[in-house]
């Protein structure tokens, strides 16, 4: 019965899980599109700055990108540290004895491209502990699948939480907000404020 209810418990998890993934892929091709104008309206009102305001700009936004870098870094440190569940660790090696690119090294150009690339996937997967992802790609592959576990549950758990917190950066972005406004008096007096922001005033 608990193995019933636990297999349950983490079928539900996957399905939110795949619909977030699903919604994470809208949200980004609508941020970039928002990207895109938000952009063009940031050259324009550049192009009003005095010399001195452009200037202390540039400032700002190498101070932003080093703050930037360094948090990325400190985000791969812990990555680092983080990768060593072992039911992350038993999938990859499974996957990785079928799609490795150097078991297909005398094979068509085109078979060993398509490896390659499955197998950047699966990398990927396990460096951001996406379960889900690697037993979608073993099960295609035909490798058999161990019972979910409360291990399993807190893995997918974790998934879910990053990428619900990548969907709400994403809409708290100034392109996202930007693109929220109905009237062109609204977008001026964002990206006015947005200056002065980076401007620190």
């Amino acid at each position: 019965m608990a193995n019933k209810k636990l297999s349950t418990s983490y079928r539900k998890l996957k399905h939110k899980y795949e619909y977030l993934t699903l919604e994470l892929e809208e949200v980004e091709e609508e941020l970039h599109a928002r990207s895109l104008a938000f952009k063009e309206a940031y050259d324009e009102y550049y192009d009003l700055l005095s010399d001195e305001e452009k200037f202390a700009l540039k400032a700002a936004e190498k101070k932003r990108h080093r703050d930037l870098v360094e948090k990325e870094c400190e985000s791969e440190d812990e990555l680092g540290h983080r990768t060593q569940e072992k039911e992350l660790k038993k999938i990859y090696k499974e996957i990785a004895k079928q799609i490795h690119p150097d078991k297909f090294a005398l094979r068509p150009e085109e078979i060993r491209k398509e490896k390659k690339a499955l197998f950047q996937k699966v990398n990927k997967y396990y460096e951001d502990e996406n379960l889900v992802g690697l037993e979608s790609i073993a099960m295609n592959l035909g490798i058999e699948i161990d019972a979910p576990s409360e291990k399993h549950l807190e893995l997918v758990e974790n998934q879910i939480a990053r990428t619900t917190n990548q969907l709400q950066n994403m809409t708290a972005a100034p392109a996202w907000e930007y693109g929220d406004a109905r009237d062109e008096t609204t977008k001026l007096r964002m990206m006015k404020t947005y200056f002065e922001a980076l401007l620190g005033r």
